[in-house]
């Protein structure tokens, strides 16, 4: 028993120091679509956390290293909104980025339907690789399951989310990421 529970707790630290390290990573380089993971949004304006994503998105756009953004999320059922609408609408309006240069994903809305849309995109605009951007506790399972999906993908998390900044926040965030792991590993959810 002993044994087991050593194996188990090594398993654990190693996929926690993983998650970790995957969102220290920029792999930030020419690709054909830059990919905004949503999150929430307030009454038609990006939450905190998603106007990080949206600006750092912005930044890689403005730098050249893509000449399309996609941004993935929905709206629940009792939301007036989509993620990816008010990502657009931002993107627009307050970092002057063309309208036509952005796609808002509107039907997803968890990470594993967000992958499951962009694996959908890549095909239709016969794209070969995306640079994704998220938080950085976000890198590891979005990076795996675009991998799984077969789209070719590179990371480059955000440094400005709030909950970057908050480290009992991110740990967290890094618990519930393992958790989604092995949901998507052992069990497919």
């Amino acid at each position: 028993m002993t044994f087991v529970f050593g194996v188990v707790l090594v398993f654990i630290t190693a996929l926690y120091i993983e998650i970790y390290r995957a969102g220290q990573k920029d792999e930030r380089q020419k690709v054909d679509a830059i990919v905004v993971l949503g999150s929430a949004e307030y009454a038609g304006r990006p939450s905190p956390v998603f106007q990080a994503r949206l600006d750092h998105a912005a930044s890689l756009f403005q730098e050249g290293y893509a000449p399309l953004i996609i941004i993935a999320g929905g709206q629940d059922e009792d939301e007036v909104y989509s993620e990816a609408g008010v990502g657009k609408v931002y993107l627009a309006k307050k970092k002057k980025i063309p309208e036509e240069k952005i796609i808002a994903e509107e039907y997803s809305l968890t990470t594993i339907q967000n992958i499951s849309r962009l694996k959908d995109a890549v095909s239709e605009k016969k794209l070969e690789s995306v640079l994704l951007v998220s938080d950085p506790f976000h890198m590891f399972r979005a990076k795996w399951l675009s991998k799984k999906w077969g789209i070719h993908v590179f990371t480059s998390p955000t440094r400005e989310s709030p909950i970057s900044k908050n480290k009992w926040l991110e740990f967290k965030f890094v618990n519930r990421e393992m958790v989604a792991y092995f949901g998507h590993l052992f069990f497919g959810l």
